[in-house]
């Protein structure tokens, strides 16, 4: 029966973590419900796993699941729908109705993040739960700080180091730097996602409050590790006596 289910927001670090999950757990203990091969919810093989990792909306599974510990890993809503455009750019997946509107349709990321699919995604893929209802919440930009949290949590065996996950356009760097020096296309991004911003905000909330921390400094460190995106050469002192743990998934 399936014990913790794990859901994959689209460049949240969920292949990230996946790869992780892949070393804490046994392949039999384990399922990840991909895109193009997914598995019903009743599937009877489904009885012999303990952690589930849907790329699906929680909805899909929570009616069969509905005791398992609720894991997801969220993002700063403007930025996760930057990479989500590019990376749709490069993978170009045809059997994702998105990436094809994107491609075929040569898309601006304005254009791409109108589109009603590719708003409030996070939102949509948490049913609109309450965030206190999932058994962890991580932070993408807190990715390796988070993981080892859950790794206490849960009790896991120790395993690597996450290998760093790019983004594939080659360009993206370059262009994530114009997007963010243009304020008016930010704050377009921002309110046409103004469910996954507010989600995004109790999330930082909620764990500045697990960790006894100021709301402000998490606003604080995750706004630098978007500034190493940016500026992925960034190096001074500062970077690497106190930021040097931080991951740079995307």
């Amino acid at each position: 029966m399936v014990e913790v289910l794990s859901i994959h927001i689209p460049k949240t670090a969920g292949t990230a973590f996946w790869e992780i999950l892949t070393q804490v757990y046994r392949s039999d203990q384990i399922y990840r419900d991909l895109d193009g091969q997914a598995c019903e919810p009743n599937d009877p093989q489904l009885l012999k796993i303990k952690l589930l990792h849907s790329h699906y909306p929680l909805s899909k599974y929570l009616p069969y699941f509905p005791d398992a510990k609720k894991i997801v890993w969220l993002r700063h809503p403007i930025f996760r729908v930057i990479s989500d455009y590019f990376f749709s750019q490069s993978f170009n997946d045809r059997n994702n109705p998105l990436h094809v509107q994107v491609v075929d349709q040569n898309l601006s990321l304005l254009e791409y993040a109108q589109l009603t699919e590719a708003r409030n995604v996070m939102t949509a893929f948490t049913a609109e739960l309450p965030l206190t209802e999932f058994y962890f919440v991580g932070i993408q930009e807190f990715f390796t700080e988070d993981l080892l949290e859950l790794k206490r949590c849960l009790g896991w065996p120790k395993f690597h180091p996450v290998i760093e996950n790019t983004n594939p356009n080659p360009n993206y760097f370059q262009q994530l730097r114009q997007i963010v020096l243009n304020p008016d296309l930010m704050a377009k991004i921002a309110d046409l996602n103004a469910q996954d911003m507010v989600l995004y905000e109790t999330a930082l909330a909620m764990r500045a409050e697990r960790l006894q921390q100021s709301l402000l400094l998490q606003v604080t460190l995750a706004e630098w590790d978007r500034l190493r995106q940016i500026v992925p050469d960034l190096s001074t002192p500062l970077a690497r006596s106190t930021f040097s743990s931080r991951s740079s998934v995307r």
